[in-house]
């Protein structure tokens, strides 16, 4: 998928155009939506207290659970590039790590990188990296039970 001007510039929370017909895989991504509302809402409002961090563990815990999701899916499905999609999940986690740093220097711009970040990577991620497993992934469901515990 490529993106628009008018997608990467009106993007703010979940549509339907980010879907992948991967039910599995598309709730989880709404709840990565959910999250980045919250972060929306914590901007909006200059709210720097403790709930950034409880948002900031959220993402992290959240990106396990899914990264383990999309993973073992695509080693399933043989899925093309997943080295590269897993390293794009390593870099996730390594900014959500150096995240909490900045939290605990209390960094005053923190809540903006965040939303930038979090902005750019649900954008790219999905429509970009995620969209090339697609094909594969559901060939793979059409043909296999798959589950995976709830978060």
């Amino acid at each position: 998928m490529n993106l628009t001007k008018n997608q990467t510039s009106a993007f703010q929370t979940w549509n339907d155009s980010f879907l992948l017909n991967i039910e599995i895989i598309d709730k989880q991504h709404k709840k990565f939506f959910e999250i980045f509302d919250e972060i929306l809402l914590l901007s909006k409002n200059g709210d720097t207290t403790s709930k950034l961090l409880e948002v900031i563990e959220d993402l992290q815990n959240y990106a396990h659970y899914h990264f383990q999701t999309e993973e073992v899916l695509m080693a399933n499905a043989n899925s093309p590039d997943s080295e590269l999609h897993i390293i794009q999940h390593e870099f996730f986690i390594k900014k959500m790590k150096e995240f909490r740093i900045a939290y605990n220097y209390n960094n005053s711009v923190l809540l903006n990188q965040i939303v930038v970040f979090m902005r750019k990577w649900l954008l790219m991620h999905i429509y970009e990296v995620d969209g090339k497993y697609v094909e594969s992934v559901k060939k793979y469901l059409a043909e296999n039970e798959f589950q995976i515990e709830q978060y």
